[in-house]
């Protein structure tokens, strides 16, 4: 009898185990098709607040947080640390990015070398390459000097559902 408890639980331990793969690898399948996501209409919604910053590959955040003195405030602990969210602002179906520890966007906040992002001296642009969120600002400053600032987001893989 005993020997048959032990068997039992060893088959429900294995059907467990077994469940568990199967869970993995679907989450695996579902990581692989984010990577064909190219366009913002391509991410569901569900995942508009599990981008995280890749710190990895950004380029000129330092410099912009330094320029801006910004740097050690709260603004670069949410582009280091914390995840960006979609948001729609209108009919139109528009989306901004907010970050939810700020309740707004950041870029839009500072002057940069004489440049108000409030005008055209900032230009931005957003885009969505094999399932990773790029930001891009451009600021052109006092005498026609360029910034460059990129920011890539990504979603970790015990995100995906």
């Amino acid at each position: 009898m005993e020997y048959m408890r032990t068997l039992g639980e060893r088959r429900m331990m294995r059907t467990s185990e077994i469940l568990e793969d199967q869970e993995k690898v679907a989450r695996a399948q579902r990581v692989v098709e984010s990577k064909e996501w190219s366009k913002l209409a391509d991410v569901p919604e569900y995942y508009w607040d599990k981008f995280m910053p890749d710190v990895t590959r950004f380029e000129g955040v330092d410099a912009y947080l330094h320029k801006t003195k910004l740097n050690g405030t709260q603004v670069e602990e949410a582009l280091y640390f914390h995840p960006i969210k979609f948001e729609k602002i209108n009919e139109d179906e528009t989306i901004d990015t907010i970050w939810l520890s700020l309740n707004h966007g950041i870029f839009d906040m500072a002057n940069v070398g004489g440049c108000d992002p409030k005008t055209d001296c900032r230009k931005s642009i957003y885009k969505i390459e094999k399932g990773n969120l790029v930001y891009e600002h451009t600021f052109t400053m006092e005498g026609g000097q360029k910034m460059f600032v990129k920011r890539v987001y990504y979603i970790p893989a015990d995100k995906f559902i």
